[in-house]
């Protein structure tokens, strides 16, 4: 166990590692309600338990005036939550935290007022849907989960920057994030039912960046946008389904992609006009197809053509690159 008490800033931050969870929690319990008497500004609570066993906080903890930051990690949440009073708290993340209830994760908000920022990773029990609404003062959400999500509703006018993370098909709804200005969406699918990138790109009038990885498409990703700055689309895993870009004010431009392109997929025709940095990476497969794609001729396209750099890495057994190259690009770099 591992306890740490600043007085200037009023933080208790409690790491507890072991094997028995009833022995321990009287005493954390007692930690806690003594931390809450005390007027904690900003309490960090990590447990981890083998087996996996949940700490059952304490409910003074969620009817807390002083609190303005509460970090949880293996913690678990139950319907009595939904009495959540927690006026000054500004920074709420959860950890591999368990939600027993329905709904206990938007109760918990209802009691949050003054929320800015909530991430809510890696968690059990959040059911098929969530739906966070009525922050007037929120402004980053990052959310990161493997089992059960299927929808998001977000109605948080003030909301600049959103993360998702989903192993599973989950659809998004953003109808009302207007001001949103950091988009990043990992292992969606981009489709009309699930993620609508394109619909959800023309209603996003102050968006200035947007990061796709590992995103599933049945046909090439739409990516239009006056607004956007920066564009980082990666795909390690899978082939990459082709994208095409008219994003008139796009000033960064990172792609990575490890699988092969779609054979209908041609750089030359993304309309980047005024991107100032770019960053490429392929493998051996994927530059092969890009090279087919049109990669040169976007390349040659660019303002700074004569600055680009070819850099090449290999790993392994040593191939003849240069010979392979020469097939595809007879220009200098």
């Amino acid at each position: 166990m591992v306890f740490r008490s600043t007085h200037l800033s009023q933080k208790l931050q409690l790491k507890v590692s072991a094997g028995n969870l009833e022995e321990l929690a009287p005493i954390m319990d007692q930690c806690l309600r003594a931390a809450i008497e005390r007027n904690v500004s900003e309490l960090v609570i990590e447990m981890n338990f083998r087996p996996t066993t949940y700490y059952n906080i304490p409910k003074e903890v969620f009817v807390s005036n002083s609190l303005k930051v509460l970090e949880l990690h293996g913690c678990k949440f139950e319907d009595s939550f939904s009495c959540t009073n927690l006026p000054h708290l500004q920074k709420l993340r959860t950890v591999r935290c368990l939600f027993a209830g329905e709904n206990v994760l938007s109760k918990i908000l209802c009691g949050c007022p003054e929320l800015e920022y909530l991430e809510v990773l890696i968690s059990e029990g959040m059911r098929s849907s969530i739906s966070v609404s009525c922050k007037p003062r929120l402004k980053y959400f990052y959310i990161g989960c493997r089992h059960e999500l299927k929808r998001i509703e977000i109605f948080v006018p003030s909301l600049e920057t959103l993360k998702c993370y989903f192993a599973y098909s989950c659809s998004i709804d953003l109808a009302s994030c207007t001001l949103l200005k950091h988009l990043e969406i990992n292992h969606a699918i981009l489709s009309s039912d699930y993620v609508p990138i394109q619909y959800l790109l023309s209603n996003l009038l102050q968006i200035e960046e947007l990061h796709l990885s590992n995103c599933k498409s049945a046909d090439k990703i739409q990516i239009a946008s006056s607004c956007l700055k920066r564009l980082v689309i990666t795909e390690s895993h899978k082939n990459f389904p082709g994208a095409e870009l008219d994003i008139p004010n796009l000033l960064s431009l990172d792609f990575f992609s490890m699988g092969e392109c779609n054979t209908n997929n041609r750089f030359s025709s993304w309309n980047v006009p005024k991107v100032e940095e770019i960053h490429m990476a392929f493998s051996v497969k994927s530059f092969q197809s890009a090279c087919r794609g049109g990669l040169k001729g976007f390349l040659m396209q660019l303002q700074n053509y004569e600055d680009v750099k070819l850099i090449i890495q290999c790993r392994g057994e040593q191939v003849s690159l240069i010979d392979f190259l020469s097939s595809y690009f007879t220009c200098n770099f």
